[in-house]
């Protein structure tokens, strides 16, 4: 995953995350986290298993940000080659 791509993935959660209040429900037909979470990561290269690890952290930082924020950040900066170096 390139830079770009990770840091693209973070802003957009955050955006959903600052939207996301628990008054709506996960089940509300107005609000589909699975679509939320695939915007997140359009445009996205990762293999199957790191993919499938990202749709699950960005679903519970959408939710509750304050819990998984830092996982979800550590996750995805280390599918970036070279990052931190």
């Amino acid at each position: 995953m390139e830079l770009e791509q990770a840091d693209s993935i973070l802003q957009r959660v955050g955006i959903l995350a600052m939207m996301y209040y628990p008054d709506i429900r996960t089940d509300d037909p107005g609000f589909d986290l699975a679509t939320e979470v695939d915007w997140c990561l359009a445009d996205t290269t990762a293999d199957v298993e790191a993919f499938e690890q990202l749709r699950g952290l960005i679903s519970g930082t959408i939710l509750d940000p304050t819990a998984h924020r830092q996982q979800l950040t550590a996750r995805v900066y280390g599918l970036v080659p070279d990052a931190g170096k």
